[in-house]
């Protein structure tokens, strides 16, 4: 969680200087290292080290879609937005 903050915090001055690509890139890349990390951990702190990739990777993936979303209706975002809500919230469970 402590990433996503962090990332929610710092990039929306620097996102602007990272090419789309990158950022996507970066989001892939961190998200697959993270279930790498998780699955094959056999410590504990290894695995929350997975855990903050995957939160890391959650913040600027979040990041990344919001800053496109001025170029979709209405609906979209509103699709998105629940989906985003939906998922947290069945993600709880």
């Amino acid at each position: 969680m402590l990433p996503s903050v962090i990332i929610n915090l710092i990039f929306p001055f620097v996102l602007h200087q990272i090419p789309y690509g990158i950022q996507q890139f970066l989001v892939v890349t961190t998200h697959a290292l993270s279930y790498i990390v998780i699955a094959f951990s056999d410590d504990y702190r290894i695995a929350i080290i997975g855990v903050a990739l995957n939160s890391f990777s959650g913040g600027l993936s979040g990041m990344t879609t919001l800053a496109l979303s001025s170029y979709y209706s209405k609906n979209t975002v509103r699709s998105y937005a629940s989906g985003q809500g939906a998922g947290g919230l069945i993600a709880s469970i």
